[in-house]
């Protein structure tokens, strides 16, 4: 079957190089309490690799997973099921969630930071850093713009067509991109300020 605990424990120990030694290879880390009792919605790696950030129901739960201890890092309780989450910094200390309340959720590394309401069920999510804009779609024309810098919310962008059910944005070209539930696609070019469709 392999080696028992001890064993392993013991090559560790040793400091084998993982690339030499073909049963470290073959090794399969777990982590504990990764799991939901009914489901999880959202899961995203933070940039820097070190922490895995995930939600899920019932009830509504946000877990942050530190890959390097393989253990569970931090949990706290949402007030409603979570849409969407995006994160905001390269590590888990800053993170923005979409609730099913029609409610922004921003946590930082001691808990919840701001919350605010917006006017429709809120689809998607993404982030602008060069503007500090969290950009939310909803079921709606509109994408409604979040400054996180200035804690006020800026003109919407509006889209040539309803219920905006994906946005992505693209940083090296500084586009947001918009797809519909019709399935045309609305493309806003930050640097020129203009749409296209």
């Amino acid at each position: 079957f392999g080696k028992n605990l001890p064993e392993s424990i013991e090559n560790v120990s040793k400091k084998k190089n993982v690339a030499q030694d073909a049963e470290l290879k073959k090794k399969v880390e777990l982590i504990y309490d990764f799991q939901f009792n009914s489901s999880s919605q959202n899961l995203e790696v933070t940039r820097d690799g070190n922490f895995i950030v995930s939600t899920g129901i019932y009830p509504p739960r946000l877990k942050i997973f530190d890959v390097n201890d393989m253990a569970l890092k931090c949990e706290r309780g949402i007030d409603s099921e979570i849409i969407k989450l995006k994160m905001l910094s390269d590590d888990y200390k800053k993170v923005a969630m979409a609730c099913a309340d029609r409610n922004i959720e921003v946590h930082a590394q001691y808990g919840r930071h701001y919350k605010v309401r917006i006017p429709r069920m809120p689809r998607d999510m993404d982030y602008n850093p060069f503007t500090c804009d969290l950009m939310v779609s909803a079921s709606d024309h509109e994408i409604f713009r979040l400054n996180l810098e200035e804690g006020k919310f800026m003109s919407s962008l509006r889209c040539n067509s309803p219920d905006i059910n994906k946005i992505l944005f693209h940083p090296g070209l500084d586009l947001l991109f918009a797809g519909s539930a019709n399935g045309s696609l609305n493309v806003f070019d930050f640097q020129q300020r203009s749409l296209y469709t």
